[in-house]
């Protein structure tokens, strides 16, 4: 393991100045920096990144939460009922694709939670006629989303493609 290494760097709280001057201090007054101490400068430790490190405790992974209680246990289910991989499968770099939580979400549901929503659902709700709701459960075609699934996995398909 690499020991910690130290640098100097400009403060951030203070912009280097020794300064500082938020919204307690008002007009043209400042009070000395408590971060740096008045210097300017601050002094960052870190440990030098060399390799991922294994995690222990852990038998599988999913690409991310949906915002569900999700793993073995939950209502008796199994790890796979909600996606995911083997944290084995995960280190050797397997792709997530189509090992996403199917049986609780919905395309745009889960992409969400991989980041920003408002492509897929143009692409996968409003193309469809249907509104977007303010809750994914309250989908009409929620109920029929392994559909949905199926109409992502073409276009992904496609996608892939080019």
């Amino acid at each position: 393991m690499t020991d910690k290494v130290t640098i100097k760097a400009m403060c951030r709280d203070c912009d280097g100045t020794g300064i500082y001057h938020g919204f307690a201090e008002i007009g043209d007054c400042g009070v000395v920096c408590t971060t740096c101490k008045g210097t300017g400068c601050a002094y960052i430790s870190y440990t030098p990144f060399e390799a991922r490190k294994p995690r222990k405790g852990i038998d599988w992974v999913y690409e991310h939460n949906n915002g569900i209680a999700i793993g073995k246990g939950r209502k008796g289910g199994e790890y796979s009922d909600f996606g995911g991989m083997s944290y084995a499968d995960w280190l050797s770099g397997k792709s997530f694709d189509g090992l996403e939580d199917r049986a609780h979400t919905c395309p745009v549901w889960c992409h969400q939670g991989k980041g920003p929503a408002e492509d897929m659902k143009e692409d996968y709700c409003r193309k469809r006629g249907m509104p977007v709701c303010g809750s994914f459960r309250n989908c009409p075609y929620f109920p029929e989303m392994l559909n949905c699934w199926k109409r992502y996995d073409a276009i992904s398909a496609v996608a892939r493609r080019f």
